[in-house]
């Protein structure tokens, strides 16, 4: 495996309220340098969150970008929706890569929807790491 050509420290993120069933951003990347069309950026995101008693569902987005509706990655880009029955606190992870062509100062997100949630959900930690890596 190679190793990585751009790797700027994750980010992370905590404390954020969600008192709605809209997309969310949990949580913003370091802006990349991806100079070369070949290569790739490798996402991975945790998030924690203490989910109130009437959301029903958990999405996740990882998105080029930094706010909502941003471009998928190339690798999905969405991870469920998981059921959930709250109050919980649930910890998800997702995995991706993204081929976004030359770039330059590109932030990815890592955003959330809480489907049915009308009562405050809290963000208690969100991590999220880019890596920009060439292609094998």
């Amino acid at each position: 495996m190679p190793s990585p050509l751009n790797r700027p420290l994750p980010a992370f993120a905590s404390g954020a309220s969600i008192g709605d069933a809209l997309e969310h951003v949990l949580v913003t990347s370091p802006k990349l340098i991806v100079d070369t069309p070949q290569y790739v950026v490798v996402l991975h995101g945790l998030v924690d969150i203490s989910i109130a008693a009437d959301a029903s569902a958990v999405t996740l987005y990882l998105e080029r970008g930094d706010a909502i509706a941003g471009t998928p990655v190339t690798s999905g880009g969405t991870w469920g929706p998981y059921p959930v029955t709250g109050p919980v606190q649930a910890q998800f992870a997702v995995s991706g890569f993204d081929e976004p062509g030359m770039v330059f100062t590109q932030p990815y997100v890592l955003t959330a929807i809480l489907t049915a949630n009308d009562a405050a959900s809290t963000v208690n930690a969100a991590y999220l790491e880019a890596i920009v890596q060439a292609r094998t």
